[in-house]
């Protein structure tokens, strides 16, 4: 099913590509060498970086990424299992950009590594939407559905129509941003970087941020819902 395409070494890290052959070359190598820009930004920005080879599959259509990936069936992208899965025909169809689509899932390759070291998937996912711009081409929702961070990892978990899943991930995305506007850009980065084992959730936040997480929950709520205004007032006029 799958044609292989040499990969392209970017300093100890090196993509290989899979594709079957309906697939075009020069899209191909569009796609990867933006992997490999993104990939070189975010493992220094957030001085993480991901060891061995990472295979990214092109897919042909959205049965096959969400059988390939544990996609979720609104999604045309995923980092699964230290592999990048795409299904960019259909991100096109959707009126996804395909470069946000391509820099998500490099932000989530890099920060997948602290998955399983206590960081959330709101603010994970977040970062990952955050830097791809998903907020500045969605329509901002028309109301914060949320009380905690963690009602979003409920709501990433289980939407329930294609569009709770694409406010659920604006609203992560406008979360690192009120994050970085509070705390700061050193501050929101150490954040991440705590979450190397030794540091949970409970932890890490007072440590990197100087407040407790009932603060920081307080604020982020406030936060959100001043920025999302903001959002919607520029997006109506």
């Amino acid at each position: 099913m799958w044609q292989n395409v040499s990969g392209t070494q970017t300093g100890s890290h090196n993509f290989v590509v899979h594709h079957s052959a309906t697939v075009d070359g020069e899209a191909v190598q569009r796609i990867i060498d933006q992997l490999e820009s993104d990939y070189r930004e975010f493992r220094h920005f957030f001085n993480l970086s991901i060891s061995g080879r990472t295979n990214v599959y092109i897919h042909d259509d959205l049965l096959s990424l969400q059988s390939a990936s544990l996609a979720h069936h609104f999604e045309t992208g995923t980092v699964y299992k230290n592999e990048i899965h795409l299904a960019p025909g259909q991100a096109v169809e959707k009126n996804i950009a395909l470069s946000s689509l391509l820099t998500q899932q490099a932000v989530r390759l890099v920060l997948y590594s602290r998955l399983i070291n206590g960081c959330p998937r709101w603010l994970y996912e977040g970062a990952a939407a955050f830097f791809a711009g998903v907020h500045m081409l969605q329509s901002p929702p028309v109301y914060v559905p949320v009380v905690h961070p963690s009602d979003l990892n409920e709501l990433l978990l289980t939407p329930r129509t294609e569009n709770e899943f694409n406010d659920t991930i604006y609203l992560t995305a406008l979360s690192l941003e009120t994050i970085f506007k509070r705390y700061g850009e050193v501050h929101t980065i150490t954040l991440f970087r705590l979450f190397n084992g030794e540091f949970d959730y409970e932890e890490a936040v007072p440590y990197a941020l100087g407040v407790t997480v009932d603060e920081f929950e307080r604020h982020w709520l406030i936060d959100l819902k001043e920025m999302l205004a903001a959002y919607r007032e520029s997006h109506e006029r």
